[in-house]
């Protein structure tokens, strides 16, 4: 295994020097042991699943593989990984006591001892679109493009508990977002052509929502409204649709609509008030809507948090020390951990936050050693697109 996968300290290792302890809050340096090479604590003493994936995916053997580490208990061990064949875009996402993983086979439920326990057979075209888990991680969608569909926009949705597929649905409009819900229901939204209306996007909006049964509504917009920018909350938790709509100018609000029922349409759009500066239009970022507040993460480090259901105040954080950049994000309910590295230099750190107390953190710590022959380039050209602890965190201790 190369410098790019992760290696686990437990609490219980010979080594003399731990990463952090499982109570430590703040933005900590962690302790680099320079004999054994990398080393990592987890926050919560646990281990941590990584997909790692190259930037260009790695060709073994004329067949294009992800790869999937686990920390290990011992500094001397080189931890355990897995190889499954690839998908464009490959996810892995929360399931149970399973992690889903999608592969050329299909959906794989891969245990904490990254163990395929089994494959789901489910055509996955080549490539993933979209992913997603319920906050309590009891089930979750995947959307693959459906060749056999009448557009390009073709797709289709299959909705997964720890038993296997629970339903299968096809449609052709083109999907905006997916959330999928405590209760087994599943949320999707579909965006129409954008308008250009005095210079701001407006498009007409609906969202199809299976029930607990398998049921299927779709409820519609009676005319264009201000289109959404990143994940909005599709109503999990609320009869109502909320999400924030961003100008062109850099400044946004939100907006929400109520479920009526009894005629399937979504009505009384409210948009809140203007965010001047809410915003770099254009920049790189990661955003997560959690207990109705949206989140975006920027690849400066910045944290920016706006309350869909009220005033709309955007409020910042500062997430990363000084020279840093965001390089990514894995959202889990409350807590946001990131990969980044700092300037001029191929290291990479990992770090999490409470996103609803970003002071409240634990890292960053060395997840690679580097190469200081070029300083530019990760190790191995390792690119980290997912970071799970193996077992949930609900909370932090600070």
């Amino acid at each position: 295994m190369n410098s790019s996968f992760l290696r686990y300290c437990s609490m219980s290792s010979s080594l003399a020097l731990l990463l952090f302890t499982s109570s430590g809050c703040g933005f900590q340096e962690s302790p680099f042991d320079q004999q054994s090479g990398l080393v990592l604590q987890d926050p919560l003493g646990t281990d941590l699943l990584v997909q790692d994936n190259t930037w260009n995916n790695t060709i073994i053997d004329g067949e294009s593989k992800q790869k999937i580490s686990i920390t290990e208990d011992s500094a001397e061990s080189e931890g355990r990984t897995i190889e499954l064949s690839d998908v464009y875009n490959s996810k892995v996402v929360r399931l149970g006591q399973y992690f889903a993983v999608t592969t050329a086979e299909g959906i794989s439920y891969v245990t904490s001892e990254l163990e395929v326990a089994k494959t789901i057979d489910i055509n996955t075209s080549g490539q993933v679109l979209y992913a997603d888990s319920s906050n309590n991680s009891e089930y979750v969608s995947f959307m693959f493009p459906d060749p056999e569909g009448g557009l390009p926009e073709s797709v289709k949705i299959f909705r997964l508990s720890r038993g296997g597929v629970i339903g299968e649905y096809k449609t052709e409009d083109p999907i905006r977002s997916i959330n999928s819900c405590d209760d087994g229901r599943l949320f999707w939204m579909h965006e129409g052509a954008l308008k250009d209306v005095d210079g701001q996007e407006y498009s007409d909006l609906s969202v199809t929502r299976v029930e607990t049964d398998g049921s299927v509504n779709t409820f519609s917009t009676s005319s264009p409204v201000k289109s959404p920018s990143g994940q909005p909350d599709l109503g999990c938790d609320s009869n109502k649709i909320s999400y924030i709509s961003e100008r062109k100018d850099g400044s946004a609000s939100s907006v929400s609509m109520d479920y009526d029922e009894a005629a399937h349409r979504l009505r009384n759009p409210k948009m809140g008030p203007v965010i001047e500066n809410a915003s770099d239009w254009g920049a790189e970022r990661y955003s997560h809507t959690y207990d109705g507040v949206f989140y975006t993460i920027y690849k400066d480090g910045r944290l920016s948090s706006v309350p869909l259901n009220d005033s709309g105040t955007v409020e910042w954080s500062t997430l990363l020390p000084g020279n840093s950049a965001t390089a990514s994000v894995t959202f889990e309910d409350s807590v946001a951990t990131v990969s980044h590295q700092r300037e001029n230099s191929s290291e990479i750190y990992i770090s999490s936050f409470a996103l609803d107390e970003p002071a409240c953190s634990v890292g960053p710590s060395r997840l690679t050693k580097g190469d200081k022959e070029d300083p530019y380039n990760p190790p191995g050209d390792t690119a980290i697109n997912t970071i799970l602890s193996i077992e949930r965190r609900d909370y932090f201790s600070c």
